[in-house]
C-alpha cells in the first residue's frame, strides 16, 4: 500500500494560495460558460448544417465544404496574424522555434 493517494495530494495543495486561486478561477470559468448562450447557438447551427447535408444528399455536403473549408483557412490566418500582434509574441515564437535538446535524453 502506498501513502500517496489523490485525496492526500489534493489535501496538501488545498493549503496553497495559488491552488485556491486557480481552483476558484476554474469554477468561475465553468459557471460563465454555463450561462453563455453562445455554445447553444453554435451547436444548433451545426445540427442544422448536418441535417441539411443528410436531407439534401452528397451534393450539399460538397457545397457546404466548399464554403466552410476556405472559411476555416481564413479564421486560422486571422488568428495567426492577430496572435503576432500580442505583447509577448516574440517570446512565444522564440520558445516555439528554439530546440531544447536537453529534454530529449
Amino acid at each position: 500500500m502506498s501513502d500517496h493517494n489523490y485525496a492526500g495530494f489534493l489535501r496538501d495543495y488545498n493549503k496553497s494560495k495559488a491552488f485556491v486561486i486557480a481552483y476558484y478561477m476554474m469554477l468561475i470559468n465553468i459557471y460563465a460558460f454555463q450561462e453563455s448562450r453562445w455554445a447553444v447557438l453554435t451547436h444548433f447551427i451545426a445540427i442544422l448544417l448536418a441535417a441539411l447535408c443528410v436531407t439534401r444528399g452528397v451534393k450539399t455536403i460538397e457545397k457546404v465544404s466548399m464554403l466552410l473549408v476556405p472559411l476555416l483557412l481564413l479564421i486560422l490566418l486571422f488568428t495567426f496574424i492577430w496572435s503576432l500582434t500580442r505583447e509577448y509574441a516574440d517570446k512565444g515564437l522564440q520558445f516555439l522555434f528554439t530546440p531544447h535538446w536537453g529534454r530529449h535524453r
